[in-house]
């Protein structure tokens, strides 16, 4: 555990937070130079295993950096397809590596191993979307570069608040429950940013459509994004009820017996799933429209509600109360992207259908519930059962997949 701690906080020094999908105007210089520069340290106070766990996440670190220069090109070009292309790949091999290395007994080392991997199968599938492209002509140009940097600036603002977000909460953490404590918290949200990629992919590649469709030149926007929402709610909501309750299952696969204390809070936070995919959405719905100062209001008033939160109930609940920040924080981001969203594109929510889709998930959770209590290992089929053919089922009964009735309509 305190190797896995280690490990956590090594990632922390050196990772960028999560990009928001329609972050295109992006400065990578300074992040090279930090990297650069933490790479030439000495070992930073670290003992050899840690230093070891540092170097690969500065490695990992360098091949996100590299990746997202060339998504930052394809968006330039709006060739979403493409970088939502090289973070599933990229998320995909990082969670086969991981199950595989963990299952060989490759411990620390094969965790860290399946971070280099997985950057490594991003910037490759990257690369290859680089065929058939014009490769850019690098000029300086300081008309462009204020230009630029006028209009980069509501997502370098959102920028700077993430990553002030992403490091706070760690530190938090650790300082309240040391770093057992900080061991239980990495495991836990480990596994969730891996499931992150899913409604990330799907929000990146909305918006040349998006955008397409605000200006008359496809699509109407507003069933557009109803499609989009109802696909993020149909692939994010199973997935997150079928981890929550499968979630002492799952820890004890992956980490062993000594991580039970990580089971409950990821069956709590993996909640942050479908809410992610919904601001995700909403976000990317509002920069379409040029309504970026929504989204930097909702981060701010997002990062200052965490802060808050973490300051006040990590150290009286623990890390239940930390993981109770985190869900509020999304929660509030969640409410003002989506109500933002919902005002800007009245018809994006098909009112009509919300009776129906509430009927069905309320069934699919009861079924699923029944399942988790099968003997150990049944309880397994009994929830994928329920997810893979009841859900489906009832959706399509009640005329809530697209292509139905009540939700038909030009695929983007």
């Amino acid at each position: 555990m305190r190797a896995l701690a280690a490990l956590l906080v090594a990632f922390v020094l050196v990772s960028a937070p999560s990009e928001e999908p329609t972050r295109f105007a992006t400065l990578r210089i300074p992040e090279l130079v930090e990297a650069s520069g933490l790479a030439a340290s000495p070992s930073l106070g670290f003992s050899p295993p840690a230093r070891h766990v540092f170097y690969a996440a500065l490695a990992w670190q360098y091949l996100a950096l590299l990746t997202g220069t060339l998504a930052d090109y394809f968006h330039a070009n709006e060739r979403m397809a493409l970088s939502a292309r090289s973070q599933l790949a990229a998320g995909l091999a990082l969670n086969v590596a991981t199950l595989l290395f963990l299952a060989l007994g490759g411990g620390l080392t094969g965790y860290c191993a399946a971070y280099v991997l997985g950057g490594a199968v991003g910037f490759g599938t990257a690369l290859l979307g680089l065929r058939g492209m014009p490769w850019p002509r690098l000029r300086l140009r300081w008309g462009f570069v204020r230009e630029l940097a006028a209009a980069a600036a509501p997502f370098m603002l959102l920028a700077v608040v993430g990553t002030i977000s992403a490091r706070l909460d760690v530190w938090i953490v650790t300082r309240a429950t040391g770093e057992a404590g900080a061991g239980l918290y990495g495991a836990a949200f480990g596994l969730i940013q891996r499931l992150i990629v899913v409604p990330d992919g799907i929000a990146t590649s909305l918006y040349p459509a998006l955008a397409a469709a605000s200006a008359g030149e496809s699509t109407p926007a507003e069933g557009l994004l109803r499609r989009y929402l109802v696909w993020m709610g149909m692939v994010t909501l199973p997935i997150a009820l079928a981890v929550s309750l499968l979630a002492p299952a799952i820890v004890a696969v992956l980490y062993g017996p000594r991580f039970a204390g990580a089971a409950p809070l990821l069956a709590m936070a993996i909640w942050l799933l479908p809410l992610a995919g919904v601001q995700m959405l909403a976000a990317t719905a509002l920069n379409a429209a040029h309504l970026q100062r929504i989204t930097v209001r909702s981060s701010l008033l997002a990062n200052a509600v965490v802060l808050t939160g973490l300051l006040l109930l990590t150290p009286r609940w623990g890390l239940i109360g930390a993981v109770t920040a985190i869900l509020a924080r999304e929660a509030v981001a969640t409410t003002i992207c989506a109500g933002a969203a919902i005002r800007r594109f009245p018809g994006c929510l098909d009112r009509k259908a919300l009776p129906a889709a509430a009927i069905v998930w309320a069934i699919t959770a009861t079924l699923a519930s029944l399942a988790r209590m099968l003997p150990p290992g049944w309880e397994v089929v009994g929830i994928a059962a329920v997810m893979g053919l009841v859900y489906p089922g009832l959706l399509w009964r009640a005329g809530l997949l697209p292509g139905r009735r009540r939700l038909r309509g030009r695929t983007p």
